[in-house]
């Protein structure tokens, strides 16, 4: 048998041929057109052909391009825990995550409506003289009638604002309207801290901002916009509640506009799935270790080599850093909630405290627990000298961040 050698020139000839097959190979079953003509079109079964190669392409592109996200690292440590400990699947039971219940939002916005009793219609055009009359004609209006509640926030700021300089204007000639209207200025004063806790935590935005969302691969820097927005509203709380009454209902919901992504909603769930999976994690470790231990009399084997591989590449790899960008997000938006509850919150509005306390708990139980579990690995690898600095461990494990 006669051997030839590929020499470079039969190299070259060869790669040539192999692309023109793989062009014939690739080729849509409809003939190309003509490249002489100035416009082409594509047969349907050719369209038809593109659309589908584009589409793959796509769904390889976003399936390339998502990183994994806390609750896919939770799921993957979980899982491959009860492997590696052969322990079956233990059922999850979800704790429940703060929430504000709407019908009661609804019922608590009602309250601090204003009454339906008014100013008597000789009252009202006696009043023509004030610049109170142009607030309570719009007020009264149809658009005033079904303003939202910061709409009718902006109200009350104005004849707050506009009410004194009325009574001053009227006394002398009409002492009962002055009357009349200094009693209504101290009903709207009394009832105006509950009026702006109510119109503002339980918006329409902040009611967005906490719903309950998959916590994805954003990072803190990423979320700058909500971060402002919040720092805006604080300033803008704290000069309401200094009796500012120029803001604007305006100027209060471009503020609240950003913070419709539903961010603090994403962080409460997952805080919650840290606290769940790792409820998951602590019975498995429970069910093995009253049956077993992980090493005899010390001795390394090969399930305690895979479990210290597990707990230094996923754990403490993979779902630390998915935890750490967590915390960075927590710390750079929740003090900033805080500060805004504590301006604000008038303790007339029970809901809102509960949610602010249930909120606070969730978190902090999910570090300690996280806690707990990185205690309850290090012993169970200290039986076998696998722990962090022990005599057999292979790389030497930090205790996790952030916590």
């Amino acid at each position: 048998m006669a051997l030839h050698f590929l020499t470079p020139q039969r190299a070259l000839a060869l790669k040539e041929t192999q692309r023109k097959r793989h062009l014939d190979i690739a080729k849509p079953p409809e003939h190309q057109p003509s490249w002489g003509s100035k416009r082409t079109s594509l047969s349907p079964s050719t369209g038809l052909w593109l659309c589908q190669r584009a589409l793959i392409l796509a769904v390889w592109s976003l399936a390339a391009c998502s990183p994994p996200s806390i609750q896919d690292a939770l799921q993957t440590y979980t899982s491959r825990l009860q492997a590696t400990l052969d322990i079956e699947s233990l059922p999850m039971s979800p704790i429940a995550r703060p929430s504000i219940d709407r019908r009661q939002r609804y019922i608590d916005l009602e309250s601090v409506q204003e009454s339906k009793q008014s100013l008597g219609l000789l009252d009202y055009l006696s009043l023509n003289a004030c610049a109170l009359h142009q607030v309570l004609s719009e007020q009264n209006n149809s658009l005033g009638r079904w303003a939202d509640p910061i709409g009718r926030l902006e109200f009350q700021l104005r004849f707050i604002e506009l009410a004194p300089a009325c009574i001053d204007t009227l006394k002398p000639s009409d002492p009962d309207l002055a009357q009349v209207i200094e009693r209504a200025l101290a009903t709207k004063r009394g009832r105006l801290a509950l009026q702006i806790e109510r119109s503002i935590l339980y918006s329409d935005e902040l009611m967005t901002f906490w719903r309950p969302g998959r916590f994805g691969s954003l990072e803190p820097e990423g979320a700058h916009t909500e971060a402002m927005a919040l720092a805006s509203l604080l300033e803008l709380s704290r000069h309401l509640k200094s009796g500012a009454s120029t803001v604007t209902s305006t100027e209060i919901n471009e503020v609240l506009q950003p913070l419709r992504s539903g961010l603090g909603g994403q962080i409460i769930e997952a805080w919650a799935d840290v606290l769940d999976h790792l409820a998951v994690a602590e019975r498995t470790l429970a069910v093995f270790t009253q049956d077993r231990p992980l090493c005899y009399q010390g001795m390394p084997n090969a399930r305690a080599k895979r479990l210290e591989g597990l707990v230094i590449h996923v754990f403490a790899g993979t779902l630390q850093k998915e935890i750490n960008r967590l915390t960075k997000m927590t710390q750079l938006i929740l003090p900033l909630v805080d500060s805004i509850e504590a301006t604000l919150i008038t303790g007339q509005s029970p809901q809102l405290e509960q949610f602010r306390r249930e909120r606070s708990a969730l978190i902090h139980s999910a570090r300690e627990r996280l806690k707990r579990h990185a205690k309850d690995l290090s012993e169970l690898l200290g039986q076998c000298g696998l722990a962090p600095g022990g005599a057999n461990s292979r790389e030497q494990n930090r205790t996790p961040e952030g916590l």
